[in-house]
């Protein structure tokens, strides 16, 4: 019988070649900021961004704690600008303004001689010394003096320790991000950066642009943060090869494999004598 031309070794070498091409496709992913394309320039501007975007978000969240912590001491109440004058909206129970004898719907006209409404932070600059601060209300249709005497200190100890942990989350991230440079490692640092962002930044004080920039700044964060850990959790660990492609890599090597043994025994049975007997036929 005829040999079959089937070349063996070159089938095995290309099997072998389709299953490491497939293992590196399924394990490493498309990694366009490795790849030699990707001018040097680009990767030097990714890097900026991301160091302008880490004290960024580092000088937000100091000025927001700064804010948050002044809160701990205020005046006890909180209030709306009615021109020149502050309206009091609500009274903290057993605080300075209730213990001053200051209500809800009261009308505050001079702070220590000058207009309410000039005051940018009225409950954080009432909470200030020197004490007490002398006071003209408007209360029942009278004009009332009131003095404010010290506050005290309330910490928010649950912010504290949020504040805290964040803290925790921006040092590891950038402890991992300098030294690994796996696509893993700056993954983890913009969600530890996130986390730092939501536990650090909250909108506090004054209603003004910081206020607000603090705002958006921690919906970004909180938008951000799932997108993050799930292609974190997709990346790492390392993926194993899909089942369909081991399984097609698997099959294509095998079959190859068998047909070149088919055809390296059937050369060799065209070149040796067969040691079976004639009248039992070919033994393949």
């Amino acid at each position: 019988m005829p040999a079959l031309p089937l070349g063996g070794t070159s089938a095995v070498s290309d099997a072998r070649q389709e299953l490491i091409c497939a293992s590196k496709i399924s394990d490493g992913g498309i990694r366009i900021a490795e790849s030699p394309l990707v001018p040097r320039a680009l990767k030097i501007s990714l890097l900026v961004v991301a160091m302008a975007a880490t004290l960024a978000t580092a000088g937000l969240a100091f000025l927001s704690f700064s804010r948050k912590a002044a809160t701990f001491r205020t005046a006890g109440f909180t209030s709306d600008r009615a021109g020149d004058a502050l309206v009091v909206r609500t009274v903290e129970p057993r605080g300075a303004a209730q213990t001053a004898g200051l209500k809800p719907g009261d009308r505050i006209v001079l702070a220590d001689g000058r207009t309410a409404g000039s005051l940018e932070w009225p409950e954080k600059d009432l909470a200030r010394r020197p004490f007490p601060h002398n006071l003209v209300v408007i209360s029942g249709g009278g004009i009332n003096a009131v003095a404010l005497g010290e506050p005290a200190v309330k910490p928010d100890y649950t912010y504290l320790f949020l504040a805290f942990v964040g803290v925790l989350y921006l040092l590891i991230g950038l402890f991992t991000a300098v030294r690994e440079r796996a696509p893993a490692a700056r993954v983890f640092w913009a969600l530890c950066l996130c986390s730092f962002g939501i536990y650090v930044i909250t909108p506090a004080g004054p209603r003004d642009a910081v206020w607000t920039l603090s705002w958006l700044v921690e919906d970004l964060f909180r938008a951000f943060l799932p997108a993050l850990l799930l292609h974190l959790f997709l990346i790492f660990p390392t993926p194993t090869r899909s089942r369909r492609n081991a399984a097609t890599c698997w099959w294509s090597t095998r079959s190859r494999t068998s047909c070149t043994c088919r055809g390296s025994r059937a050369r060799s049975s065209t070149t040796a004598p067969s040691s079976r007997s004639p009248s039992r036929g070919r033994w393949w």
